[in-house]
């Protein structure tokens, strides 16, 4: 997690608008324990796809639960990304403090997030909309080629 000093620089060079925070599986966080998400993930996915945990080392990364599970049923990929969504449909509405925290930096008018959960989305939803859904989603895929920003940055922040 973020200790205090890591957030006064953050909220120091977040006043100039120039930062764009990239937030990752160090910062995401779910529930009122502020739990992070990778190990609690990690450890659903491999009961779901019946990874057995002495096939795994203790606290076993996603990559991990993933690669094991390919091993054992080399045709099943498209089993992960079907039960991964509903895996994280439990947590999604309840975003940890962390993110909540980083929400109400108002100097951050866009955010990059490399999970694959809406934890941000709903923490940004939380602080700036009063849980109305009001943060605006793009996302990125090398194999497709929609736009991934509706306009230039200074745009961005005039329509919010």
């Amino acid at each position: 997690m973020i200790e205090d000093s890591q957030w006064v620089a953050l909220l120091d060079s977040s006043e100039e608008g120039s930062e764009l925070p990239i937030v990752g599986w160090g910062v995401t966080s779910f529930g009122a324990d502020n739990r992070p998400l990778a190990p609690w993930l990690a450890s659903e996915l491999a009961a779901t796809l019946s990874v057995a945990p002495n096939q795994l080392s203790p606290s076993p990364p996603l990559n991990e639960v993933v690669s094991r599970h390919l091993l054992q049923h080399p045709g099943q990929r498209q089993k992960i990304y079907t039960v991964l969504p509903r895996i994280l449909d439990q947590v999604n509405s309840q975003p940890g403090e962390t993110l909540k925290q980083l929400a109400q930096i108002s100097g951050f008018r866009l955010f990059r997030t490399s999970t694959p959960d809406s934890l941000l989305q709903s923490a940004l939803d939380i602080v700036r909309f009063d849980g109305r859904a009001g943060t605006k989603i793009r996302d990125f895929s090398p194999a497709n080629s929609s736009v991934d920003l509706w306009g230039p940055l200074q745009q961005l922040h005039q329509e919010n």
